[in-house]
């Protein structure tokens, strides 16, 4: 089959660049929108008149500002106000003049309305008396003020009588025009059909449009009243008032649409028939322009009315549905928390939360997102009508990509949208709502005390909703609870780890005791080679006594002469098996019994060189060299005597014991703070770092000197009798560079 040629301007477009192409296909519904506004001015400027420029440019302006509250540009609005009286009054100037009042109109008005939080589905007092002041009285203000300025330039003398009539008709046209655009765009249309009720409904509303349409008719457009009226039969300036009933009637009863539908068909029957000379109006003035007037007034009282009628029985409905809905949800809110509270399971926690509150709010959709660990916000539950797109699959949630959520941060506080015109037109969030057909949008953070964990997002798309402050306050408190809920089901999952990993512990506890045994078995080992080591010390002393004393019993003669350094070592012998064995009883008892000191006032220097003296003789043996740095003015110590010369003891024996003869020792006393600090220094082999740790232990062994004897018990003997005066010790060594033990002790107060 042939293709057919294209168009002129099908090659036309495909030759122009892409952008221009985009723009220009942009451009066209626009164009066409401007056009469409400028032909309905034309038309209500050619059938009422120049003489009614007014009132044709009142209801220009209030199809404008229905538009512009939809989002169409100002721009295009503008050059569709300034269509209408260019191609009507042929006056360029003038046709000019008048765009630029309406643009500026429209322009003011819709930002006052906004200003003011108006909401064009009419249900709140608030939004009647709020368009009456910022619509209609901001825009027909600010049009007589215009007209004014325009008699002053075209040199009218009539100045105040064309801003008065401006006023009145840029109020009549808006009201009229504005709230039925505003009724057809946002308003919902149901035909319910399903009972008693719902068919006694519709029949009170035919009959109420049956009855307004005769009344219309034999009002504002029979022949009959001129004749009557001049016979003085009727009182025609009352004749307009016999439809008002009707009027309240479908206010009150049809809010709100029952009195825009009714006011604006009235309007247009009476408007039809004044510009042909017919109805009451046209009967009581001498003339059509005097006939207009009247007939502007009278639909601004009726206008007023039924819209201010109409909200407020709407808004009392609503406030009565609110009051029963709450009780309900109240109701509802109690049993979905104790739901949502009995279960410790995720997953039936967040797919009971949904599904409840889209049924407790009556919803489209609802979706729960929390944070998972580091990722992103992810939805994990969601509950949507099957009319509607779902935002994200809950079977794939991990897999989905953040930007695929309408809402990617969780909000500080509640995020109430009633219809997407809140919102700037390049807010990423518009789109969204376009893209998933959201029409309000509400959000509430799930928060506890240690944070944010997630929210609660609800979709509404059939239509805009006025999210009532109740409904707010009743997901918060939902919120609250499922947060909670969250935490208990989240603690519980933690026990349930817990409990998973017990028997690992249990059995990484078995293996310690099983340790525990082989230490045990180790210490007992110990405690053997101990018993051993004593019994090896105290043999060997009493080993060395037994071989001087046989020396001695070999010697010819009744009498014996004993040298010094012979008796000098007997009693170190002595002393050190006396030693031994007090340390040993003390280290077995010392868990039960405490050290029993007698502490008094010493003088140091005196103490300290009677021990100096007493060690001399040893000193000598080994060829050390001990020296004494005492301060005469150091003040007394506060201390057991007998204690503290067996700590000096100690320390000059391992001194002398375990370091090679020629050393040099040093014993220094000097105040540190209210304690006193002993020092003895060598300059011997020294030790290792680890011996010097755990030198104040018992059981412990030179390993530079494996062959002498001992278990130890003299630095431990010293570590306890120093602890038990209050005071610390310890040593400072390292092989080949000698060994400094210190030890404080308290002074006399």
């Amino acid at each position: 089959m042939p293709r057919r040629p294209l168009s002129d301007f099908s090659l036309m477009l495909i030759y122009l660049p892409k952008s221009l192409r985009r723009r220009l296909v942009n451009t066209l519904p626009s164009l066409a929108l401007a056009i469409a506004l400028g032909l309905c001015t034309a038309l209500a400027y050619g059938m009422l008149g120049r003489g009614q420029q007014w009132l044709s440019l009142g209801l220009g302006q209030g199809m404008a500002l229905a538009l512009w509250w939809q989002g169409t540009n100002i721009m295009v609005l503008g050059l569709g106000l300034t269509i209408a009286p260019m191609i009507v009054l042929g006056d360029p100037p003038l046709a000019l003049a008048l765009g630029m009042i309406s643009t500026t109109v429209v322009l003011l008005a819709g930002r006052g309305l906004q200003m003011l939080e108006f909401s064009p589905q009419g249900q709140r007092l608030q939004d009647g008396m709020v368009f009456l002041l910022a619509g209609v009285g901001l825009g027909a203000t600010v049009t007589a003020i215009a007209a004014l300025l325009l008699s002053l330039w075209q040199g009218d003398s009539r100045i105040w009588w064309t801003g008065a009539l401006a006023w009145l008709g840029s109020a009549t046209g808006i009201l009229l025009a504005t709230p039925l655009l505003f009724k057809l765009r946002y308003g919902r249309w149901t035909w319910p059909w399903s009972t008693q009720i719902d068919r006694l409904r519709w029949l009170e509303a035919l009959v109420c449009a049956g009855l307004l349409l005769m009344l219309a008719w034999l009002i504002f457009a029979g022949d009959d009243l001129i004749p009557l009226a001049d016979r003085g039969a009727i009182y025609t300036q009352w004749l307009e008032y016999l439809p008002f009933p009707v009027v309240v009637w479908a206010s009150i009863r049809f809010p709100v649409w029952g009195g825009i539908l009714s006011t604006s068909g009235l309007a247009l029957l009476a408007i039809a028939a004044t510009v042909q000379g017919n109805g009451s109006f046209s009967v009581q003035s001498a003339d059509q322009s005097g006939a207009m007037i009247l007939l502007q007034m009278f639909f601004l009282v009726l206008g007023t009315t039924s819209l201010l009628l109409s909200v407020a029985v709407r808004e009392r409905r609503r406030t009565e549905e609110q009051l029963r809905g709450s009780w309900e949800r109240e109701r509802l809110l109690a049993e979905v928390a104790l739901r949502v509270r009995q279960s410790l399971h995720l997953g039936t926690i967040f797919q009971t939360t949904v599904t409840e509150v889209r049924h407790l709010l009556q919803t489209d959709r609802v979706y729960i997102a929390l944070f998972q660990g580091n990722n992103p916000l992810a939805v994990v539950a969601e509950s949507s009508s099957p009319a509607y797109i779902a935002p994200i699959n809950t079977q794939v949630a991990a897999s989905q990509k953040p930007e695929e959520m309408i809402i990617k941060t969780i909000p500080a506080q509640a995020m109430v949208i009633h219809h997407p015109d809140q919102l700037p037109k390049g807010d990423p969030l518009r789109r969204s709502f376009f893209r998933y057909q959201v029409k309000s949008l509400l959000a509430i953070p799930l928060a506890t005390v240690d944070g944010r964990l997630g929210m609660i997002v609800v979709h509404h798309c059939q239509q805009p909703r006025h999210w009532q402050k109740a409904e707010v306050r009743l997901l918060e408190q939902l919120a609250t609870q499922v947060a909670i809920a969250i935490q208990q089901a989240q603690l519980y999952q933690r026990v349930q780890t817990l409990n998973a990993s017990l028997e690992q512990q249990v059995g990484e506890r078995t293996a310690q005791l099983e340790d525990k045994m082989v230490e045990l078995q180790d210490l007992q080992q110990m405690k053997a080679l101990f018993v051993q080591a004593i019994s090896h010390d105290l043999r060997t002393s009493v080993m060395g006594l037994l071989m001087v004393l046989k020396n001695l019993s070999t010697t010819e003669g009744e009498t014996l002469t004993l040298p010094r350094h012979l008796l000098d070592s007997l009693i170190r012998s002595g002393d050190r098996q006396l030693t031994l064995l007090n340390a040993l009883c003390e280290e077995q008892t010392a868990e039960c019994r405490p050290l029993h000191l007698a502490p008094q006032a010493l003088q140091l220097q005196p103490f300290l060189q009677q021990i100096c003296r007493q060690w001399r003789s040893a000193c000598e043996q080994h060829q050390v060299n001990l020296n004494l740095k005492c301060d005469e003015t150091l003040p007394p110590l506060q201390g057991d005597p007998h204690y503290i010369k067996q700590v000096f003891d100690n320390l000059l024996g391992n001194a002398l014991n375990h370091n090679p003869p020629g050393i040099v020792l040093t014993l220094a006393a000097q105040p540190e703070g209210n304690m006193v600090r002993f020092t003895l220094s060598d300059n011997g082999k020294g030790m290792a770092k680890d011996q010097c740790e755990h030198l104040f232990r018992l059981y412990l062994r030179n390993r530079h000197n494996q062959r002498l004897t001992g278990i130890g018990l003299g630095c431990y003997q010293s570590r306890q009798i120093v602890e038990a005066h209050g005071g610390h010790i310890g040593v400072t060594s390292s092989p080949g560079q000698g060994s400094h033990f210190w030890f404080t002790l308290p002074l006399a107060v």
